[in-house]
Order: structure tokens, then sequence, then C-alpha cells
């Protein structure tokens, strides 16, 4: 179940970003959901280092 959330904030990230792109500002790159996918896997991971270094001191 904790999979699937990262996943579900991809497609989420995925078109909100395609939606800023095409009505906003096209310097906004639209990206992909396996971009989506890393960005989300990656901000996870550094929330989780942050977090775990805040409890540490």
């Amino acid at each position: 179940m904790a999979l699937l959330l990262p996943l579900a904030e991809a497609w989420v990230l995925m078109l909100v970003m395609g939606a800023v792109h095409r009505g906003v500002a096209a310097a906004v790159p639209a990206v992909g959901y396996g971009t989506a996918i890393m960005l989300m896997v990656g901000l996870s991971f550094l929330t989780a280092y942050v977090q775990r270094m805040r409890k540490s001191s």
C-alpha cells in the first residue's frame, strides 16, 4: 500500500505540470509518468532523510 502513494502522487504531479505547461507558461516542461515517478520517489527519500536527521539532533 505504501508503494501506491508515490505512484498516485506522481500521476497528480504529471497532470498538474501538463496543465501548467499548456495553460500558464510554456517554459514549464511537460513531464511524463516515468519522470514524475522518479521525482516523487526522490522527494520521498529526501523527506525521509531530512526527518531522520532532525530526529537525531
